[in-house]
């Protein structure tokens, strides 16, 4: 079965988006090679996030800051 399989491969991205990106390729007519490439490059993503927060988390910063709430004037 498909879904046991992205299970046992903890391919999460792509079993909670799979019905979706099928209906959505179904409407937009597009290739099962096109799917594949959209479902894969959700996962990547997916996988890259988790890994910068996993990141994040083992630093142990005080305190996080974005680009934007980081103050660029000298003191």
């Amino acid at each position: 079965d498909l879904k046991q399989n992205l299970e046992y491969l903890k391919l999460r991205y792509i079993l909670e988006h799979l019905e979706e990106t099928t209906l959505q390729a179904s409407r937009k007519k597009w290739s099962h090679i096109d799917c594949l490439t959209h479902l894969i490059a959700g996962e990547a993503e997916f996988r890259r996030d988790r890994s910068i927060q996993r990141r994040i988390s083992q630093a142990r910063f005080p305190v996080i800051k974005t680009l934007e709430q980081f103050s660029w004037s000298l003191k």
